[in-house]
């Protein structure tokens, strides 16, 4: 009873596929176990064989009578083993052993050390397999990361992968090929700030080596694209000042990043900014690209352009280039490339198959969805679907409930309207997000609750966007915003 109790709490927490690894491995221990002892028993009555045949050899060597004295036998014919009798035999005249050393010989011809060999041999096999049964929940967290990764649920394996990382650690077991695969997946979701953590889970001169190509690549992109941001950003940062976006030199800046493109890094400049304080030395391990990133180069085309509010086929083409370079660099360019298209009336299922294949578990490809569903009218679908990422507490939840507010707008259900916009505000502040508010509000003819967003507003010296102002006025109609132009506020 207690012995079933003692395995029972042994097997908490291990999974099913787990426990079927951990019982295999036990089987394999007791089948070597019962190995061994058989090979111990037939050794032993082998060795009281042999002893017995010994005594009986010994008493007929004994009981031979010496033909010849050893010192009237020349010494090229003594035998090889005892050195006293005349060697040869009977049968076998040319044999360099006597009668009765060839004859102990013929009983004794193993070399008790092939024996103890392979009792080592045995021994090293269950120490094994006790080990690696000792280490099968480390081992199975890893199989499960790298399952999840090749089945592109990238978050999912992010925190397995956490997870065995940490297993093996506390199991003092040095895995360079995980953190390889951990560190692929991190890139391969955006998650940029991830990758100078990586730069004490390998040796310097490890990443030179063929299997690790893959670290050694993300570390090198990941360099020039930090290159890019800094060198890009700083352009912009000498104008932070400008309150008329109308004096910005946006035609200066966009030539300073056209230049950039399969250009040398300007390692002055970014090693400036390390020194005075600007930006932190997180190049892991010395790797250094030789040019600028272009996919990050073009997000910096595309960020100005937004910035200076160019027309939508300017900042659509240097998404564009992304997907083309990189399409696998989704989380670049995926949401807004699909937000362009949505106001451009143009389907995004292609688009969200591209994110699906990168990451399944990428939210983006649904919020696209949501959004295509309510521009083309199918606002109960598009509702449904928000829903369950609202209900998994998804981190761009916001949006969702935002995307809720609209179609309850376009359904001329003004009341869910304004609780999905409240709660979209309350777990984002963003401009846009008020503004929704806002035009639930006057839907709801809620003046008070317009009044407090617009004294909100003036404090902080911002506008109520153009739809909001006009739908005030009486001089657009909810559908019109919502059905035309950007389908959107």
């Amino acid at each position: 009873m207690d012995e079933n109790k003692e395995k029972n709490n042994a097997n908490e927490g291990l999974s099913d596929e787990e426990l079927r690894l951990k019982e295999e491995m036990e089987e394999l221990a007791r089948t070597f176990q019962e190995e061994l002892d058989k090979a111990k028993a037939e050794e032993e009555k082998l060795a009281a064989e042999k002893q017995e045949e010994l005594d009986i050899l010994i008493q007929e060597i004994e009981e031979e009578k010496v033909d010849e004295d050893p010192e009237n036998i020349p010494e090229d014919q003594l035998c090889e083993c005892c050195g006293e009798k005349r060697r040869g035999t009977k049968d076998n005249p040319d044999s360099p052993y006597c009668a009765s050393c060839e004859k102990g010989l013929r009983h004794y011809p193993f070399d008790f050390l092939n024996i103890i060999l392979v009792l080592i041999f045995i021994g090293l096999s269950l120490f094994a397999c006790t080990n690696f049964a000792g280490r099968i929940k480390t081992y199975a967290r890893v199989a499960e990361a790298d399952k999840l990764a090749r089945n592109a649920k990238r978050q999912s394996a992010y925190g397995a992968y956490q997870s065995a990382v940490q297993s093996l650690k506390d199991s003092s077991i040095n895995a360079e090929m995980v953190y390889s695969r951990q560190l692929q997946n991190a890139f391969a979701i955006g998650s940029l700030e991830d990758v100078p953590s990586f730069n004490t889970q390998f040796n310097a001169w490890e990443l030179k080596l063929p299997h690790l190509r893959k670290a050694y690549n993300i570390f090198k992109t990941y360099d020039g694209m930090t290159a890019a941001r800094t060198i890009g950003y700083g352009y912009v940062y000498e104008y932070e000042d400008i309150d008329d976006m109308s004096k910005f030199p946006y035609d200066d800046i966009m030539k300073k990043l056209d230049a950039m493109i399969n250009a040398p890094v300007d390692r002055a400049t970014i090693k400036a900014q390390v020194e005075e304080g600007l930006q932190a030395d997180n190049t892991p391990y010395g790797i250094q690209a030789d040019v600028y990133d272009t996919s990050m180069v073009n997000f910096l085309r595309m960020y100005i352009s937004a910035m200076c509010e160019k027309d939508i086929e300017t900042q659509k083409q240097y998404l564009e280039e992304i997907q083309k370079t990189n399409p696998e660099y989704t989380w670049i360019y995926s949401a807004m490339l699909g937000e362009i298209y949505i106001k451009q009336g143009k389907d995004v299922t292609e688009l969200c198959n591209q994110i699906r294949a990168v990451d399944a578990e990428d939210s983006v490809a649904d919020l696209l969805t949501v959004m295509q569903l309510r521009t083309q009218g199918k606002y109960d679908e598009s509702i449904k679907l928000a829903q369950t990422w609202i209900d998994k507490n998804d981190t761009y939840i916001y949006e969702f409930y935002r995307q809720q507010a609209l179609c309850y707008l376009s359904k001329e259900e003004y009341r869910q309207a304004y609780g999905a916009a409240s709660s979209a505000t309350e777990l984002n502040n963003s401009k846009q997000s008020y503004d929704t508010l806002a035009l639930c509000c006057l839907a709801n003819k809620n003046q008070t609750g317009f009044d407090e967003i617009k004294k909100m507003y003036d404090r902080y010296e911002l506008d109520f966007s153009a739809d909001v102002i006009a739908y005030r006025d009486g001089k657009i109609s909810l559908k019109e915003i919502l059905t035309q132009g950007d389908f959107d506020v």
